[in-house]
């Protein structure tokens, strides 16, 4: 006990982060124990660049699981695969492609035409997003 106590707490921190930007987040996950301590992090889809702080006296381990590939490391490690586009936007881009495809093939179908244009909509403007297809358009 005396030893906990002479020791004091451990910290994680866990921060959003960008090379880019010299303003720091707010923390998405903050861990402080004496002991050992787990924690789990939920992340919306898409790519995220996290900056993980540490502080303990004594020492400590970190262990890091994903249920998706994960790049732990220094800025030359983790930028190399930023670079590429995400999988994603391939999907992404590849929908609106075909959908547009399907809109050059029916301008002679009157009846297939409708329902070309509302799947090329649909893809463009994503689901998820909280935009009118009017005010889209108008930007």
């Amino acid at each position: 006990k005396e030893m906990s106590a002479a020791c004091g707490s451990a910290v994680l921190i866990a921060q959003l982060y960008s090379w880019k930007s010299l303003q720091s987040q707010l923390p998405v996950l903050t861990i402080k124990t004496t002991s050992s301590k787990a924690a789990m992090l939920n992340l919306p889809p898409g790519r995220h660049v996290l900056s993980f702080h540490t502080k303990a006296a004594l020492g400590y381990h970190v262990h890091l699981c994903s249920k998706t590939p994960l790049i732990f490391g220094d800025e030359e490690t983790i930028m190399s695969h930023l670079t590429k586009e995400s999988a994603r936007f391939t999907e992404q881009a590849l929908s609106i492609l075909r959908a547009l495809s399907r809109v050059v093939s029916s301008f002679s179908d009157e009846q297939d035409l409708p329902v070309a244009r509302r799947t090329l909509e649909e893809a463009h403007c994503l689901q998820n997003i909280n935009t009118t297809l009017g005010k889209h358009h108008k930007v």
